[in-house]
């Protein structure tokens, strides 16, 4: 099915993403590389789970350098999850039909509050939370499954949930439990950033790290065990009859260097109802705080 992009938004010179890329020392990725060489030979069972630790462990925790009105009148809240509290965060009135908000890799929830102002003005109540291993939760690992639960354990902690709104990692995650709970509703639902595969994910950490090929076949092999599905089977374009959600929006950036605007046009094109809108020069992590796009989104919402 060919993809209709239904609008294409252009980033003005100042709103332009210059976020630099994030340096992982030069030294540990070559002892990396070395190693998952060596085991290849050796011990590539070892190789593939050290990857895929590695493919699960974030870097880094988001923080926040300044304060601002938005994070001095958030409502903290915490929910129980495995062994501990993932940490929640809201604005607005208890009972009220709330938006969820899921933040991406190496992000955290209150990193999503510029929707806040725009989805508070039209009577919502808007939830997001750290999700495992980011943020102020706990953890040091997570995966897709793992972080999908997080958003099952907000959701069914605030209720009232009626759309949602999921950031890069968050969209793949959040279907990934949709799929495994029909019973859990969307009226609304948006896509930004969102990777639609995978695969191309697993493919991102092989071209990173240089990941050996008989090692790679066996983490595909450890991740369907763990999932007792196919890789394939947890795609995102392929999980439309899976879900229970009425509408989708996808938003993508053509200049996103993270997840390739390709992966928005097979969401698109997957899922009945679904919406694409392009965007041009915010990148993969200004395109949730420019305001025309904050717009289009509360106007898909409200």
């Amino acid at each position: 099915m060919e993809t209709q992009i239904s609008e294409t938004i252009r980033a003005k010179e100042h709103e332009r993403d210059q976020t630099p890329p994030i340096e992982v020392p030069m030294l540990q990725v070559q002892m990396v590389k070395s190693f998952l060489k060596l085991s290849s030979w050796f011990f590539p069972n070892l190789g593939a789970r050290l990857s895929w630790r590695l493919f699960t462990t974030p870097l880094y925790r988001a923080k926040h350098k300044q304060t601002d009105e938005l994070l001095e009148a958030v409502q903290r809240f915490s929910v129980p999850f495995k062994d501990g509290q993932l940490q929640g965060y809201a604005w607005g009135e208890e009972g009220k039909p709330t938006v969820l908000l899921v933040h991406g890799w190496e992000s955290r929830g209150t990193a999503l509050r510029s929707l806040v102002p725009s989805l508070l003005a039209q009577g919502y109540r808007i939830v997001t939370f750290d999700g495992p291993a980011h943020g102020d939760s706990p953890g040091k690992q997570t995966d897709l499954h793992d972080f999908g639960e997080g958003v099952k354990a907000v959701w069914g902690h605030v209720g009232h949930v009626k759309h949602l709104v999921a950031h890069s990692f968050g969209c793949p995650a959040t279907v990934f439990m949709l799929a495994r709970n029909p019973h859990l509703a969307l009226d609304k639902m948006v896509f930004a950033s969102g990777n639609s595969s995978l695969t191309y994910a697993l493919g991102q950490l092989k071209e990173a790290i240089d990941v050996p090929k008989n090692i790679m076949e066996r983490v595909k092999t450890l991740v369907e065990k763990k999932f007792s599905m196919t890789i394939e089977e947890m795609d995102i374009a392929k999980s439309a009859d899976k879900v229970n959600v009425k509408n989708l929006l996808v938003i993508h950036d053509k200049e996103d260097d993270v997840v390739a605007f390709e992966r928005a046009e097979e969401i698109a094109a997957s899922w009945p109802n679904a919406t694409l809108i392009a965007t041009e020069g915010f990148g993969h992590f200004r395109l949730l705080k420019s305001p025309i796009v904050i717009e289009r989104i509360a106007a898909f919402i409200g």
